[in-house]
């Protein structure tokens, strides 16, 4: 019993990681205050964001009984779940007075969800090699 309990708040901490990852994209998503920053820094931002958010999924996923740690469905979970929520955040700044929605971000953040999924993969297979 002590085993799966173990195994359960590990499980919970994973996906407590997720949430509280979205509460931040979402706080700066919707902030009213905004400083301009040039054109590449938000399009930095917005790619690292969800690159994280994509990887905390990756690792959350297999608690949540899906896939193994090394499977494509997990890594296809992980991106809709990324780019689902970024495209959501798109459509919450359309209510946000000092924000607008932009097909360009959501992109981006796309991108940034798939380069990790990507560089995660790559490590896995690496990983196999030298094992």
């Amino acid at each position: 019993m002590g085993g799966l309990l173990a195994i359960e708040k590990r499980a919970l901490a994973k996906w407590a990681a997720v949430f509280v990852w979205m509460g931040v994209i979402l706080f700066f998503s919707t902030e009213r205050v905004r400083v301009e920053y040039g054109a590449f820094l938000p399009n930095a931002v917005h790619f690292v964001e969800y690159a994280i958010l994509a990887l905390l999924v990756r690792i959350a996923l297999p608690s949540a009984g899906a896939g193994g740690s090394n499977s494509l469905a997990l890594d296809a979970g992980a991106f809709l779940w990324a780019t689902a929520y970024g495209i959501i955040m798109e459509i919450v700044q359309r209510y946000v007075p000092t924000r607008s929605p932009d097909i360009k971000d959501a992109l981006v953040n796309s991108f940034g969800a798939l380069a990790a999924l990507l560089a995660a993969k790559m490590v896995d297979k690496a990983k196999e090699k030298r094992d």
